[in-house]
């Protein structure tokens, strides 16, 4: 792990790095065998657990391989360079490319094997995440979609191996065949206005903004692609417009968030939330109420009974000061720096107490489990793992790990005096692991 250092040049910046020193104390070089030993070799992509890994009826996934990649990427595993894909080995990048181009289905979204179709469509955020980490993954890899997507990007019309993929055939009026790209999946719920009004009239965002925001922050692109098509098509209404409106009107004004009771579900809503305001370049209204329940929920005595609950605070608080600052009036910045100044004076305490949250959730391998005495065994609605093993998954991992970290810098506006979990000696160890594996 790398050496941590005892410099952080801001008022309290001494005692910032203390708390933080000690919180680096939960992380260790076994998180390294931990991670690498959950990649297999014969598939390309990592699973979510040890669980779902040793027991049948469980293949690895999109999303875990891309989180599992991600931390690479945040740790300090890639050292100086762009991304993961310069730092594993070339044949690795291949395999993981060919896994999830193979994923693919000519409706432009990407379904696993272990999951049946009809299951993975009742479940959106699911296939909105997949088909998001999909096509990040293989844009860091220099790989298009074979397929075109639901959220607009274009298909380059050939599998792994270069060869092209197979036309629909249709027969015209007058008896000639004709050739066609396979045609791209139109969400039922993103298909017109009186569609998208329907489904939201379905969402109980009031008592449940933690799933409904995860459900809709994982379609948004999807939703903005959808509104450009139809605005292209002459439709005199925004679906993005009409999604930031309807959240507007069912925003709790005297909380800033869309539950009537402060707590850490209510703050976990807030900060999947903003991410659509945020994607939609819109500051969400009444934000330094809001920043300061999310705050203020870094110190409460609530017990966690998930590891979002602390990392969704600071994240949280991170994306809504930085809206504050982006998209909001001159007023906004000048409150999002006396929010922040306040935030600096309480980092020490509220990170020695992210510290001791964090730790229930620790196992002896270093990893994280997403509750306190197991792992979830469904990832947004479809199996994963074995129901209450006592045991890390990848999620969970990098949420406790290499994220917060990242979110708790941000937050604090100190992002340059980071220091990485690891460091070019770990990435090597962690080749030398997956070359192993290999043989």
């Amino acid at each position: 792990m790398s050496k941590f250092k005892n410099k952080i040049l801001i008022p309290g910046g001494e005692a910032i790095a203390e708390a933080m020193r000690d919180l680096y104390t939960l992380y260790d070089d076994s998180m390294i065998d931990w991670f690498a030993a959950l990649y297999c070799h014969e598939i390309g992509g990592y699973y979510y657990s040890n669980s779902g890994r040793d027991n049948e009826g469980f293949l690895p996934d999109i999303e875990s391989t891309a989180q599992a990649l991600r931390f690479i990427d945040q740790s300090g595993l890639k050292g100086d360079k762009k991304n993961f894909s310069e730092v594993i080995p070339e044949w690795m990048g291949k395999d993981i490319a060919r896994y999830i181009k193979g994923l693919q289905d000519p409706n432009g979204f990407f379904y696993h094997p272990q999951w049946t179709r009809e299951h993975t469509d009742s479940k959106l955020s699911r296939k909105a995440r997949d088909l998001g980490n999909g096509l990040h993954v293989l844009s860091c890899l220099g790989y298009k979609p074979t397929y075109d997507t639901p959220s607009g990007e274009k298909g380059d019309g050939l599998d792994f191996y270069g060869n092209p993929i197979a036309k629909v055939q249709t027969v015209t009026s007058d008896g000639k065949v004709e050739e066609r790209a396979p045609e791209t999946a139109i969400p039922d719920n993103l298909k017109n206005k009186a569609a998208f009004l329907d489904y939201l009239d379905s969402l109980d965002i009031k008592n449940n903004s933690y799933s409904v925001g995860n459900t809709l922050t994982a379609q948004k692109r999807q939703i903005m692609y959808r509104d450009e098509v139809l605005r292209s098509e002459g439709a005199d209404y925004s679906l993005c417009d009409i999604l930031i409106k309807w959240l507007n009107d069912n925003q709790n004004k005297e909380n800033g968030l869309w539950d009537e009771t402060v707590n850490y579900h209510a703050v976990n809503g807030l900060m999947k939330i903003t991410g659509v305001y945020g994607a939609f370049g819109v500051l969400m209204p009444n934000a330094e109420t809001a920043v300061n329940k999310a705050i203020a929920a870094m110190g409460t005595d609530e017990i966690p009974n998930a590891v979002t609950c602390v990392y969704n605070t600071w994240f949280a608080a991170e994306r809504v000061l930085r809206h504050m600052r982006t998209l909001g009036t001159e007023a906004d910045k000048i409150n999002s720096a006396a929010v922040l100044e306040r935030l600096r004076m309480k980092a020490p305490e509220y990170i020695r107490m992210t510290k001791d949250k964090l730790a229930v959730f620790r196992k002896s391998d270093s990893s994280f489990s997403y509750t306190p005495n197991a792992s979830s065994a469904n990832s947004q609605g479809c199996p994963v793992a074995i129901r209450g093993t006592n045991e890390g998954d990848v999620n969970a991992t990098i949420i406790c790990s290499s994220e917060l970290l990242y979110y708790m810098y941000e937050s604090l506006g100190i992002r340059e005096y980071m220091i990485p979990m690891f460091g070019k000696a770990d990435m090597d160890r962690y080749v030398e692991l997956l070359e192993k594996g290999r043989k």
